[in-house]
């Protein structure tokens, strides 16, 4: 295919191939150059396609180029670079899953606009200082960055341990660790971990006795006085922090889990059973996978794709390529996605607001 390339001016037929390429060397670490690769990049990389260009310097750091990952770390590091071109070095640096990239996604922490991507360079590897670097910033963080951040700091045992630490001392608001990530501490599987959780949060259990005493619960309180009284407005607003991570309502939201514009949503039986008990019926797209990396990381969501080198999840919070050669351990649960617990937290009129919203036949203006 290098070849291939070597000899052909055809734009299209270059991607087609450099294309290949890419999905055939995801996930890879052990590859070494071909014959013509030299050529190649030197062609490719003075393209006027800038896409070409990207692509042909990804290509060249997973075929081991040490030059092109020094070239990008430098101008990830320059304030004065342009910020496309800091970003599309930071990407080419994220898919070269090297360790010692740690210290400069922590050095990045502190620029917003270059956060989220630092997160996930931080969440791939076990490095003891990567909880003191999030937490020193995490007030400085907006809603998506500190999810981004919970989700780092949940998927070890180690880091899951400063976390804890941290709402004790109040540097992590607990209300800012919702179900999703209470369900990640208990994957860990960790003792201490799971007994410190259920100090902080209380036990959430996800099983249909529980799901039927709290939609018992919740009906006792979401009268249709209740309800008429409930502000839908609001409850568009508890919406997309709590629920558009996944859902899709009227537009609003992500494509994780299944639309809800064209539900049976009117139905206050049909809300809570779906919102309480998500276990109760689930469609096979939408069971939960675990997968335990080598160096301790848990992640978990929806097993999205799936390739002879690695394995992709995607959950509430990111889509994530984990090499296979890093797996120690896979599992699909029969579980949803979607974690039991969500209305903890919640007042009364919240969980009021976002039901109203919810059984909503138009949308509704968000609250000034």
């Amino acid at each position: 295919m290098v070849a291939a390339l070597a000899d052909t001016n055809d734009v299209a037929y270059q991607h087609e191939i450099i294309d290949s390429l890419m999905r055939a060397t995801e996930g890879r670490s052990d590859l070494k150059p071909p014959a013509r690769w030299g050529e190649v990049y030197n062609k490719l990389s003075t393209n006027e396609d800038p896409q070409m260009v990207a692509k042909a310097d990804v290509l060249a750091a997973r075929l081991g180029d040490d030059a092109i990952s020094w070239r990008k770390q430098e101008i990830v590091l320059d304030a004065f670079a342009p910020m496309q071109s800091r970003l599309a070095a930071l990407q080419l640096l994220l898919d070269r899953r090297d360790f010692q990239l740690t210290p400069i996604y922590q050095k990045i922490l502190p620029e917003p606009a270059l956060r989220l991507s630092a997160l996930r360079g931080l969440a791939a590897y076990d490095v003891a200082t990567t909880p003191a670097a999030i937490l020193a910033l995490y007030s400085t963080f907006n809603d998506t960055e500190k999810r981004a951040a919970l989700s780092v700091l949940s998927a070890r045992p180690a880091y899951a341990a400063k976390l804890i630490e941290a709402v004790r001392n109040g540097v992590i608001p607990k209300g800012d660790v919702d179900a999703t990530v209470i369900r990640q501490l208990g994957l860990l599987q960790d003792p201490e971990i799971t007994r410190a959780t259920a100090e902080l949060w209380g036990v959430v259990r996800e099983s249909p006795e529980a799901a039927a005493k709290e939609i018992a619960h919740w009906k006792k309180i979401l009268t249709p006085e209740k309800l008429a009284a409930a502000n839908p407005s609001r409850g568009r607003a508890k919406f997309l922090q709590s629920c558009a991570l996944c859902h899709t309502l009227f537009d609003d939201g992500q494509h994780i889990g299944p639309e809800l514009t064209g539900s049976n949503r009117a139905d206050l039986d049909y809300l809570l059973v779906n919102i309480l008990d998500p276990n109760a019926v689930i469609g096979k797209d939408y069971l939960l996978t675990t997968v335990e990396t080598k160096d301790g990381r848990t992640a978990a969501g929806i097993l999205q794709r799936e390739t002879a080198s690695t394995v992709t999840l995607v959950n509430q919070v990111e889509s994530v390529t984990l090499p296979r050669d890093s797996i120690k351990s896979s599992s699909q649960l029969e579980l949803s996605l979607m974690p039991p617990g969500l209305l903890h937290g919640m007042s009364e009129d919240e969980v009021a607001d976002l039901i109203a919203y919810l059984r909503s036949s138009s949308q509704v203006p968000l609250p000034q």
